[in-house]
C-alpha cells in the first residue's frame, strides 16, 4: 500500500513513524526545513515508556503536484488543522488522486468534509476520530503521550456498508492494526465525530480561559456546573439536527478529564504559545449549526468571543 500523510504536526508525525514499515510512505509537510531535517536525521518517536525509535522517512514539502496512477497513493491521510484546509491545499490534494485513492481526514470539529466535497468525489472522503495522544517536541521529534482508539468511516455513505466490503478491512490494507494502533470501522462515523466535538467543546475553551490542566476542571462544583451547561447547549444542537450521540457521553466527558488530568488541552497550548486556536471549528461550528435551527446558545457564544479575544 502506498500512503501519503499530509501534515507534519503531532498526529501526522506519529502516524508516519508507526506506519512507515507497512508500505511506501511519504510525509508531506509545510516547510523545507522540516522535510530536510527528517530526511537527513530521521524522525524520532518516543513511546510512553520513554523509549526512542528512529525512523527514516521520505519527506517533502507539499506542493500539490499532479500524480498519475503509477505514482498516486492508495491512501492520503490529511492531518493538518482545520484552519489550514484552504482552496489551494484542496486543489493540490485533488491533483494527487489516482483511480483508487481514498482520503482519510483527522481534523477536530466539523465543516472540513463539506470543504473537501467541493473538490473531491464524495465517495473518496473518509473521516477519522482518534484519541491517540501525541505531542510534537521539535520538527523531527514526536512523543506518543497516550494510546487510544481511532474510529474510521465514510463521510458520505451512499448506503449502509459491511466492514468486509471496504478497502480498510481488506487484508492488503492493515493500516493501523499491524502497527499496534487500535482502530474501529464504523458506518455511523458522524456519531463519533459529534461525540468528540461535544467533549472538546467543553474541555478546550474552559481550560484555555482558566489556564488549567484537564483534571482541574472537576475540582470545583461551580466549574462542573458550567461544564454541564456548555455540554447541554452542544447536545441540544445535535438533537435539533437529528444527529445521534452516545447515551453515556456526559460520563465519557468526565472520564476523559480524569484520564488526562495532567494534560494541557490543545486549545490551552495554543493560547499559551500565542497561536490561533481552533475555537471557530469547535464551539464556533456548534454555534453555526444552532443558528440554522434558531437555537440560542448564550454560553457557547460568550466562550467563542472570549477565546477569540485571547
Amino acid at each position: 500500500m502506498r500512503l501519503h500523510i499530509i501534515g507534519g504536526g503531532s498526529i501526522g508525525m506519529l502516524l508516519a513513524a508507526k506506519l512507515e514499515a507497512y508500505g511506501p510512505l511519504k510525509l508531506l509537510v509545510r516547510t523545507e526545513e522540516q522535510a530536510s531535517l527528517i530526511r537527513s536525521t530521521g524522525l524520532v518517536l518516543t513511546d510512553q515508556s520513554a523509549k526512542e525509535s528512529l525512523h527514516y522517512i521520505e519527506a517533502a514539502v507539499f506542493e500539490g503536484e499532479v500524480l498519475d496512477d503509477t505514482t498516486a497513493p492508495d491512501w492520503i491521510f490529511l492531518t493538518v488543522k482545520q484552519k489550514d484546509i484552504q482552496d489551494d491545499l484542496l486543489r493540490g490534494l485533488a491533483g494527487q488522486l489516482g483511480e483508487r485513492t481514498q482520503v482519510l481526514c483527522f481534523q477536530n470539529g466539523i465543516g472540513h468534509a463539506d470543504k473537501l466535497r467541493a473538490f473531491l468525489p464524495e465517495e473518496r472522503i473518509w473521516l477519522a476520530v482518534t484519541t491517540e495522544g501525541a505531542r510534537r517536541q521539535s520538527l523531527n521529534k514526536v512523543v506518543h503521550t497516550g494510546r487510544g482508539l481511532t474510529q474510521v468511516g465514510r463521510a458520505y455513505p451512499a448506503q449502509a456498508f459491511l466492514p468486509q466490503e471496504t478497502p480498510l478491512a481488506d487484508e492488503r490494507y492493515p493500516l493501523f492494526s499491524e502497527a499496534g494502533l487500535k482502530w474501529r470501522l464504523r458506518d455511523d462515523i458522524w456519531t463519533a465525530v459529534w461525540d468528540k466535538l461535544l467533549v472538546n467543546s467543553v474541555i478546550n475553551p474552559l481550560t484555555a480561559i482558566w489556564r488549567l490542566p484537564n483534571g482541574k476542571l472537576l475540582e470545583r462544583e461551580d466549574r462542573r456546573e458550567l461544564m454541564r451547561e456548555l455540554y447541554q447547549e452542544g447536545l441540544q444542537t445535535a438533537v435539533a439536527h437529528g444527529i445521534p450521540t452516545s447515551p453515556d457521553l456526559w460520563e465519557t466527558l468526565i472520564q476523559v478529564c480524569q484520564d488526562t488530568s495532567s494534560n494541557h488541552s490543545s486549545m490551552l497550548q495554543d493560547v499559551e504559545k500565542g497561536n490561533e486556536t481552533e475555537i471557530a471549528w469547535i464551539n464556533g461550528s456548534i454555534l453555526e449549526k444552532a443558528r440554522e435551527k434558531s437555537l440560542p446558545l448564550p454560553l457557547t457564544e460568550w466562550l467563542v468571543r472570549m477565546v477569540t479575544a485571547l
